[in-house]
C-alpha cells in the first residue's frame, strides 16, 4: 500500500508514524508492525535511488 503514495508524502507519513510511536508505550504487535512499514519504506527509498541514478 505504500508504494501508491507520492515519495515526498511517504516520508512525511512515516516521519509522523515514528515519531507517535516513539512518544508511547506500545505492545509487540504495534512494534511488529512499525517494523513492516520501515521495511517497506527502506525497500522503496532504496528502488527510488536506483531509478534516479
Amino acid at each position: 500500500m505504500l508504494d501508491l503514495y507520492e515519495f515526498a508524502d511517504l516520508k512525511i507519513l512515516v516521519e509522523t508514524i515514528f515519531h507517535k510511536i516513539m512518544h508511547k508505550k506500545t505492545d509487540e504487535y504495534s512494534m511488529q508492525l512499525v517494523a513492516q512499514i520501515a521495511l517497506k519504506y527502506l525497500e522503496i527509498c532504496f528502488k527510488n535511488q536506483n531509478t534516479i541514478n
